[in-house]
């Protein structure tokens, strides 16, 4: 699942069960999300990774997805529940 801003694109969501992968789906789902945006004069995009998930940061380099470390995330929960 991707959006925009209007000037960035974002991959919110993106998973293939296990017994699925190594078949080129998550690549195919990557190409359309992009595909998809780029539709909507969408040229970069951002994506946020769990720093445990390793398959998901190698995944993602090997589609030509940078890692930066010129960026803070913030986060803002409104009630009690830290894990919305």
């Amino acid at each position: 699942m991707a959006g925009h801003d209007g000037k960035r694109g974002y991959v919110q969501r993106l998973s293939v069960v296990d017994s699925h992968r190594r078949r080129g789906i998550a690549t195919e789902q990557v190409n359309l999300c992009l595909e998809a945006l780029k539709n909507d004069g969408i040229l970069k995009s951002h994506l946020m990774i769990l720093p445990q998930n390793k398959a998901a940061q190698k995944f993602w380099a090997s589609q030509g997805w940078a890692y930066r470390s010129d960026v803070l995330l913030y986060s803002f929960v409104s009630g009690d529940n830290l894990n919305i």
